[in-house]
């Protein structure tokens, strides 16, 4: 797996600026930039490339980026971007919809589709980590997909939470993963991405069966650590917040997954199994009444911490 970061102020001044803006053309395609901090632009950039999905985490000052027609009949990689907030804001002009992001939002574009993005609103200094998926990786048709572009999607909460979860910890680990992690890691993060979408489509069922295993996987361990020393959390409770069996649970808990390697439980807390309980019947208790309500472009909810929510896995004998 790839990684490298580009600092503008290891360059002279006057050359900032114009590097900040062939960076972005190199990781994302051909864009028109302007900022009234030309003169002196400061910005970082990470990137991680897996297999064929890039990750970048950029960092930088206020400036324009707009994508024109011109510039897509110059060059489409035909990707996905979806971009999540770490902090400030950033206002969007996406298929006819302007909107306006706070830290804590998720929001997305497409190569082959002109944009406007504002970044930093408040003349804020901006932080950010998005990913880019080539179209043809999805497992969702492309038209239902499209209908969703530009729409706000929920990074405080649900898998758009775990997406941001999963995304912060793979920039703050990737010097620790190796070529065999990026397409396990892959494999997830296309997981994630897909579900997001598929969830804002009214969709899930479109997703392969392994692929929702794999997020409830995810879920349930983020569960878990959120609630890791609460005496009252029980297999049955999990199972119920999940809407699935606990014999569900039970053969997620004995079969480690090629992607994991390891149970559902977490093993970077202290150790603490769910307590089992005896049950009768199959039939999952009902989880108690909550909101359900998406948050705002501009009051979104940051995401419960997971910081250690993707392991690479740990194959006996290689």
């Amino acid at each position: 797996m790839n990684e490298d970061g580009f600092r503008t102020e290891e360059l002279p001044r006057a050359d900032r600026f114009d590097a900040w803006r062939e960076r972005a053309a190199h990781s994302h395609a051909p864009v028109e930039m302007s900022s009234a901090r030309f003169a002196d632009f400061r910005g970082f950039q990470q990137a991680v490339q897996l297999s064929a999905v890039p990750v970048y985490a950029p960092e930088g000052q206020p400036a324009v980026v707009r994508r024109t027609p011109r510039l897509i009949r110059q060059s489409d990689p035909e990707r996905y971007r979806l971009s999540f907030i770490r902090s400030g804001t950033v206002g969007t002009a996406v298929n006819d919809r302007h909107l306006t992001y706070g830290a804590y939002g998720l929001f997305n574009h497409t190569t082959w589709a002109p944009f406007e993005l504002r970044i930093g609103t408040r003349q804020d200094r901006v932080k950010a980590v998005s990913v880019e998926v080539p179209r043809a990786l999805l497992p969702l048709p492309a038209a239902q997909v499209d209908r969703v572009i530009g729409r706000p999607l929920g990074g405080g909460d649900g898998t758009g939470a775990l997406l941001a979860a999963f995304l912060n910890t793979l920039t703050a680990d990737a010097r620790s993963c190796t070529t065999a992690d990026a397409a396990r890691l892959e494999t997830v993060l296309l997981d994630l991405v897909s579900a997001v979408f598929a969830h804002e489509l009214d969709a899930v069922d479109h997703l392969p069966p392994e692929a929702h295993r794999r997020i409830l996987i995810l879920r349930v361990r983020a569960l878990i650590r959120r609630h890791l020393h609460d005496p009252a959390l029980t297999l049955a409770v999990i199972a119920a917040a999940h809407h699935t069996l606990v014999s569900h649970l039970h053969r997620l808990r004995s079969r480690p997954t090629k992607l994991t390697g390891q149970p559902i439980e977490p093993t970077s807390e202290p150790t603490a199994t769910p307590k089992q309980e005896n049950h009768s019947s199959q039939t999952p208790p009902s989880p108690s009444p909550q909101a359900t309500s998406s948050p705002s472009p501009t009051q979104s909810t940051p995401p419960a911490p997971t910081s250690q929510l993707i392991r690479p896995a740990q194959h006996p004998g290689h």
